[in-house]
């Protein structure tokens, strides 16, 4: 029984040390691998070049899985063709202590030793390594090779070989992860800014059926003018749209002109329906209605006068401020 742990990186594994056919196999994988987007089809590239340099007629690509920390056979050659989606426990036959270790391991004589597999379906194997795969010191997944005729072995040089073929698959693996990651920050962005767009429109929802309502209540303390409030309205839009101002200044000057009127609220309603002539207080007080209703937007947690003491308020440089918009007298 011979067992042998490598490790990768030391300064006998270098490209000098591969023969010439090793080489050019390794050199053909890299080129080919350009032409492999998915992770799926380099590893069976790998897997296929990797065993056809150490004479291998079987190979496999397990990956590892967190959630359930098991290894999942996911791509395979020869006797292995047949097990994808096999599952091996930490620790549990070779692959399961390369991964306990994250340390590549060699059995060349694998049926007679103490730590194998007890599945029955792995009983053909007679010469087995695998290398781990990782990525910031954790074990991503494993390749792996095995010999089933007897007398057959993987020598230091073939681990030299398949170490290299390793680092093409690690490289792989870790561009995938990196990618799936992006994409989860991606997604996860997505979903925020489609969360931030709901939230948004249910808060412009909200102050619309607000606005609505407080338009209703002003016409109702005061039916005399109550459709002055809306003519106001679309005759702000207009010329707000004829001069070409933004869709979200002309929904502002929308939404400030249907409660233009809102400080009438604190006038009496008796002064607003008297049918008669108003006495001079009466008068007054009605003509403050609105300072009361700047002074109502500006308590208020949403501003809807913009700032000025009416919609329609000239200002001392000559300017008429109407809500979102300024205009020139």
């Amino acid at each position: 029984m011979k067992v042998s742990k490598t490790k990768r990186g030391s300064s006998n594994n270098n490209l000098q040390s591969l023969d010439r056919c090793s080489h050019v196999a390794l050199c053909d994988t890299v080129i080919d691998a350009a032409n492999h987007a998915d992770v799926d089809g380099l590893m069976d590239l790998i897997i296929v070049r990797a065993a056809g340099t150490v004479k291998a007629e079987h190979g496999f690509f397990y990956q590892y899985d967190p959630d359930t920390d098991v290894l999942e056979l996911k791509r395979a050659l020869g006797l292995f063709s047949e097990h994808v989606g096999y599952q091996v426990a930490q620790g549990a036959g070779l692959t399961g202590k390369v991964l306990q270790t994250g340390r590549p391991m060699a059995v060349n004589d694998y049926q007679s030793w103490e730590g194998r597999h007890p599945d029955p379906r792995w009983n053909p194997i007679r010469a087995i390594t695998a290398i781990p795969l990782s990525f910031k010191g954790h074990v991503m997944g494993e390749i792996g090779f095995v010999h089933t005729e007897a007398g057959k072995a993987f020598e230091n040089d073939d681990m030299v070989v398949l170490g290299h073929f390793a680092v093409l698959a690690n490289t792989a693996l870790t561009n995938a992860r990196l990618s799936a990651l992006a994409q989860q920050a991606q997604d996860e962005r997505k979903r925020i800014e489609e969360q931030l767009r709901r939230n948004n429109d249910q808060l412009q929802d909200t102050f619309i059926a607000i606005v609505n309502a407080l338009a209703s209540a002003v016409e109702m303390k005061d039916p005399y003018t109550a459709a002055h409030q809306r003519w106001v309205t679309q005759l702000a839009c207009a010329i707000a749209e004829e001069m070409d101002l933004a869709e979200e200044q002309v929904e502002g000057l929308r939404m400030a002109g249907l409660i233009h009127d809102i400080g009438k609220m604190d006038v009496p309603t008796e002064f607003l329906i008297k049918p008669g002539l108003l006495s001079e207080t009466e008068y007054e007080a009605i003509k403050v209605h609105p300072q009361s209703g700047l002074r109502h937007s500006e308590t208020d947690s949403v501003s809807l006068a913009g700032g000025s003491d009416h919609p329609a308020a000239p200002r001392a440089d000559g300017w008429f401020r109407i809500s979102a918009g300024i205009f020139r007298r």
